[in-house]
């Protein structure tokens, strides 16, 4: 049995964010099995590739390093990615269970490319005290007197998962900072969020970094989901008056793993809808029966 490990969230085919992509014939494994895998493995997260006996196409549980989560959104990139290139699925809409709920997914192939879709849940924004928005901001050190965006507020949004949205002026402070990651944690903890989406918007691109240390992972250089929730909020902030609304986030510069990550926002009658996608490359694979 084999993990692929594969980037998602390309730039160039370079940068992206790695995951482990299993793919099992049943449900047999167990839960502590998974976990090993993921722990050997070492990646943010590892993503378990099941049958489901209803409607999605399949069902996926993601690991990191330490212990389960939800829903990833470039592991499940990933795992649409693989099941395309190993020919296990043949159509370009799909339907992926996670213990977050059911996610849709959209292929769009192309001589070159795979550019692959996926769907975010409704957008919500969930308010942050004032203390806690003092407390968050202690976690970051910044040579910059006042680092914070001026007028974009600290707020926690989610598409599926929870995160703590901060704007910051300009790329170079983005780039530069650093974090207190015991003080995140901690604080991510109570609040119930995976941790910090710290953005800066320059020339009509955005550029992002992603810390969640509560999860054990001090930074990472590609996210879907927190980039989905990010998109919700600056729709609401900066673009609410338009029904459509397009944007291009570069994530992982001060990692050398510059990423890629396209997004869209759709108001209408019927809800809003948040689209996070990229392209993905295969990187390698794992036996993994070296590591169980």
């Amino acid at each position: 049995m084999n993990a692929y490990i594969i980037n998602s969230f390309v730039y160039e085919e370079k940068g992206g964010n790695p995951a482990g992509v299993v793919i099992l014939d049943d449900h047999t494994m167990t839960e502590a099995t998974m976990q090993t895998i993921a722990s050997h493995l070492g990646l943010s997260e590892t993503a378990f590739i099941m049958p489901c006996d209803d409607k999605p196409d399949y069902k996926t549980r993601f690991f990191t390093p330490t212990e389960e989560v939800p829903l990833c959104g470039h592991a499940t990139l990933s795992c649409a990615y693989m099941l395309y290139r190993l020919g296990v699925i043949k159509k370009n809409d799909l339907l992926q269970r996670t213990t977050a709920g059911d996610l849709e997914i959209k292929l769009m192939v192309d001589s070159d490319h795979v550019n692959i879709m996926m769907r975010q849940s409704e957008p919500e924004m969930i308010p942050i005290s004032i203390e806690n928005i003092l407390r968050l901001k202690k976690c970051f050190v910044s040579s910059a007197l006042s680092p914070f965006h001026e007028t974009l507020p600290i707020e926690i949004w989610s598409t599926g998962l929870k995160d703590i949205m901060v704007g910051v002026k300009n790329r170079s402070i983005l780039n530069a900072l650093t974090l207190d990651f015991g003080l995140l944690s901690s604080l991510s903890e109570e609040l119930g969020v995976v941790g910090a989406h710290v953005f800066a918007i320059e020339s009509d691109k955005i550029y992002a970094r992603n810390f969640a240390p509560l999860y054990g992972i001090d930074e990472e250089s590609a996210t879907g989901t927190s980039n989905g929730a990010l998109t919700a909020y600056i729709h609401h902030h900066l673009h609410n008056k338009e029904s459509n609304f397009f944007s291009t986030i570069i994530q992982g510069e001060s990692m050398n793993a510059t990423s890629l990550i396209t997004t869209r926002s759709i108001k209408g009658p019927g809800g809003h809808e948040i689209w996070v996608g990229g392209l993905c490359h295969w990187i390698k694979t794992v036996n993994i029966q070296t590591l169980i």
